[in-house]
């Protein structure tokens, strides 16, 4: 039965302290715990209201990839869907694709291939496997309706039995997918063409790794193991190499500080990494040194990096403690700054809490996955870089 709110009595604000500038800066203060800069849009995953919603069970966003003008995500909950969200401005639109079979959780293990071909990795806790999704089409004028888009499901190799699949990460000459399993750090290498899984070895001997993979421009792939070891391989490396360098933590942390996100730059050479404990730094690969550059957000652990064309760093931090927080890096002026709570009101009214992954798109877009019930796209615009303004 609804309410009957019309002869309700509300509690009546003080206009004497509705007029005191302490009550404007209080005003002022709440106002900056929310993105301020730039543009935002929480886009549902319903096509554009015309479908039934992700299942509330099965919504939380964690996996994202981009290829040919779309974001694909994966989820994780009961079943894991996959989805599209066409990002072309006559077919925008975000709609379910289908549930991805003999699947609960795929986090940060989707790969987009051009022609709309996705490889992916599971992570359940009876173990992972390989899968190739084949989607065909985008969906019609959103306008007027001319069908939906088709996907084809295919299961591949369980390249470690019983071990879920953390990371999975396509090298720059889309022959080979590397991943990292759940259990004990193992990178293996699944070959495309051949179609077999190989196992290189574990990141680290006692089993405390961090859930990152990246390769640089040359070939070289880059890991983490404990006390933040920075560990290095090729598939042209017989074994995997325990390199010189650390990754400083927090003094006593380093039992716990894991390196939870990273982004290559290839223009400087700087592998951006930010840690568990809360902290941003970089790696320079040339100099062969350790930048640390600070702590973005008060509020806890940094959980994922992107790079935007123009050399700017947008993460986002502090979702273990709370919401999280939206940070940037600008290399130069060398600013880092927490820029707030993602609050949207279009197209849907929304606060965001927690994110499974981003991606960033050629044209400088960011794209957010809300890793919860009922979790939705957030889409960010940073604004503009002034003229005069270069950044490295």
């Amino acid at each position: 039965m609804p309410l009957e709110l019309s002869n309700r009595t509300w509690p009546q604000r003080d206009p004497v302290l509705q007029g005191k500038p302490e009550t404007a800066e209080l005003v002022r203060s709440a106002a900056r715990t929310f993105v301020s800069e730039g543009a935002l849009v929480c886009k549902e995953i319903n096509f554009n209201g015309q479908m039934a919603p992700l299942p509330r069970e099965s919504s939380a966003i964690t996996s994202l990839a981009m290829t040919d003008g779309c974001v694909y995500g994966a989820t994780s909950g009961e079943e894991s869907w996959l989805f599209q969200y066409a990002l072309l401005p006559y077919c925008e639109a975000a709609l379910p694709l289908a549930p991805i079979p003999d699947a609960r959780a795929v986090t940060r293990s989707l790969v987009a291939m051009p022609g709309h071909v996705l490889y992916g990795g599971t992570c359940d806790p009876e173990g992972g496997h390989l899968f190739k999704a084949t989607v065909s089409g985008l969906p019609g004028d959103v306008i007027q309706e001319w069908g939906f888009p088709r996907v084809s499901f295919e299961r591949l190799a369980a390249p470690v039995p019983g071990e879920g699949i953390l990371r999975l990460v396509a090298s720059r000459d889309s022959e080979r997918l590397f991943g990292l399993t759940n259990q004990t750090g193992t990178i293996f290498a699944y070959d495309l063409r051949e179609r077999q899984a190989r196992v290189l070895g574990q990141v680290d001997p006692i089993h405390f790794f961090s859930p990152v993979l990246v390769e640089d421009r040359e070939g070289v792939w880059y890991a983490f193991g404990s006390a933040g070891r920075l560990m290095r391989f090729s598939p042209f490396m017989e074994t995997i190499e325990a390199t010189d360098l650390r990754v400083e933590c927090f003094p006593g942390r380093g039992p716990y500080a894991k390196i939870a996100a990273a982004a290559l730059d290839d223009a400087s050479r700087r592998l951006y990494l930010g840690d568990t404990e809360g902290l941003l730094s970089y790696v320079d690969l040339d100099e062969w040194r350790v930048v640390p550059l600070g702590k973005p957000v008060a509020l806890g652990g940094i959980d994922h990096l992107v790079l935007l064309p123009d050399g700017r760093l947008y993460g986002t931090a502090g979702s273990r403690e709370g919401m999280a927080h939206l940070f940037v890096y600008q290399p130069r002026p060398g600013a880092l700054r927490d820029l707030g709570v993602l609050c949207a009101t279009t197209e849907k009214p929304w606060y965001g809490y927690r994110y499974g992954d981003m991606v960033a798109t050629p044209e400088g877009r960011i794209v957010l996955g809300e890793a919860d019930h009922l979790g939705c796209l957030f889409n960010y615009f940073p604004p503009l870089l002034a003229a005069g303004n270069p950044i490295e």
